[in-house]
């Protein structure tokens, strides 16, 4: 589990396999806005996150709200417990 930059994010999401985007907030945060070809997946469902995946080996960006927000930290934690690989990524 790592965090990564926004310039990092950028990069790996223009490469030739970008990772799955996840934002794990709350559903109305989502449909406020949330980062392009991003999937909604709140914190208290991530049990199911790897049946999202091609594969395991697919890595996944986690973001929240900001630097406080905690949720993409836990998630990652979450999904790593699956044996999934996971980048965390807070929004700022």
């Amino acid at each position: 589990m790592k965090q990564i930059s926004l310039t990092e994010l950028q990069r790996v999401l223009a490469s030739e396999q970008p990772p799955t985007l996840l934002e794990v907030l709350p559903e109305r945060y989502f449909n406020e806005g949330h980062l392009p070809g991003a999937r909604h997946f709140p914190l208290d469902a991530l049990e199911g996150a790897a049946s999202l995946l091609p594969n395991r080996a697919t890595p996944l960006v986690l973001y929240c709200a900001s630097h406080t927000c905690t949720n993409s930290h836990r998630a990652a934690r979450r999904t790593r417990l699956q044996q999934c690989r996971s980048i965390s990524w807070r929004k700022t």
